[in-house]
């Protein structure tokens, strides 16, 4: 079947072109979505769809410095985010890319055209071992942790909120994505304290998109 045909026919109907099984999200669909290519999984889309314009509409809304050198993105998916930014922000920032699915790293590479150079890594890694590794600093961090819809208990704890402070350069910005329907608003309440208290001044955009809450997190610069 063409491509041009399946394309025109996803703006009445998504197409599924392939499939793949994930330990993590189970099935995985490669489709065709109002004639764009998109990453899902059973319940939720994955990359290159609805997330992708609500991260993109929150990189957006960041004091982002056109002099960025360095950005990690915890959760890379597909590469949604990272085609985002390079698109639209940096195209000369070294990003680093950490996913835990063995499975969609080759799917980011071969679908979505995602690959490695001088300024991109991709690191096939579960993000809480490569945050307790870690000792570089950025100046964006991207978190977006999800098993299918539910962000991982250790994503939440003090341990790894320490870590992401630690590794942001003064004057640097955080983007955490949350799903209010699997996140209690007591814990979404515990984040924005954490951070705040970790002289990372936040603000919460509700609601934004599908429904999805996300923090937008810049840390004070040293005075």
């Amino acid at each position: 079947m063409f491509t041009w045909f399946i394309k025109g026919f996803s703006y009445i109907w998504p197409v599924t072109i392939k499939n793949y099984s994930s330990p993590y999200s189970g099935e995985l669909y490669i489709r065709y979505f109002l004639g764009k290519k998109v990453l899902d999984c059973k319940h939720t889309n994955y990359s290159f769809g609805g997330l992708q314009k609500v991260l993109k509409r929150a990189l957006e809304l960041l004091p982002f410095n056109p002099d960025t050198k360095k950005i990690l993105i915890l959760g890379l998916g597909a590469g949604s985010v990272l085609e985002t930014i390079r698109k639209q922000h940096s195209k000369t920032a070294h990003i680093t890319g950490v996913e835990i699915d063995a499975t969609i790293l080759p799917i980011a590479r071969e679908e979505f055209g995602i690959v490695e150079n001088s300024l991109t890594k991709l690191v096939q890694e579960d993000a809480i071992v490569f945050m307790a590794n870690n000792a570089a600093r950025y100046d964006l961090i991207v978190i977006d942790l999800f098993i299918v819809d539910t962000i991982p208990e250790a994503a939440l704890e003090a341990t790894f909120l320490k870590q992401v402070v630690k590794a942001m350069e003064p004057g640097g910005c955080m983007v955490f994505n949350t799903i209010p329907e699997t996140l209690s608003s007591e814990t979404l309440d515990y984040l924005i304290s954490f951070f705040e208290n970790s002289q990372v001044a936040v603000r919460l955009m509700k609601k934004w998109g599908y429904s999805n809450n996300i923090l937008l997190g810049e840390k004070q610069a040293l005075a």
